[in-house]
């Protein structure tokens, strides 16, 4: 294609710069929505925990189940933190930081919601599969999510070679 100087917006040949930007904070973002899913995949699982009745007690008092929810009460959290440290990152830190910030929080809260999210099928049993219940359309959502805007292998590749 064929442009005159007028239609080029910025330096020839200098676009990847400012789309780089754009793609972290796309990450940045995608990894805001892999918290809140985590979130409530914990969230809802541990209530159906706390009313599931099996062997006249409820199933979160089977060591398993206590072990898995807590598990990811952890996950959740340990996000909420990387995604805060990534946020602030891209107005305040440097090039190099922001990059950083970006794809750890990427490949870890990503991962964090399948964790989660498959957990928490786990915990529902075959009722998590059904349509009755959203824990199914949250682990199709955290598995869309893991592979959007680059998977966690690529952001682990990107940041070793930031760190080298």
């Amino acid at each position: 294609m064929r442009l005159d100087s007028e239609s080029i917006l910025g330096k020839l040949n200098n676009g990847w710069t400012p789309l780089q930007r754009v793609l972290q904070r796309a990450q940045v973002g995608l990894s805001a929505e892999c918290v809140g899913g985590a979130q409530r995949t914990m969230e809802i699982a541990t209530e159906y925990a706390k009313v599931r009745i099996h062997y006249d007690q409820p199933i979160g008092a089977f060591q398993a189940i206590k072990h898995r929810c807590a598990q990811m009460f952890v996950d959740s959290e340990s996000v909420r933190s990387i995604l805060y440290w990534a946020a602030w990152a891209q107005d305040h830190a440097d090039g190099k930081e922001v990059a950083i910030s970006a794809s750890v929080a990427k490949a870890y809260c990503s991962e964090a919601y399948t964790h989660n999210a498959g957990s928490g099928i786990q915990v529902l049993s075959g009722t998590g599969f059904t349509m009755e219940n959203e824990m199914n359309l949250f682990l199709k959502r955290a598995k869309a999510n893991e592979m959007a805007l680059g998977d966690p292998v690529y952001h682990r590749e990107r940041v070793m070679q930031l760190l080298t």
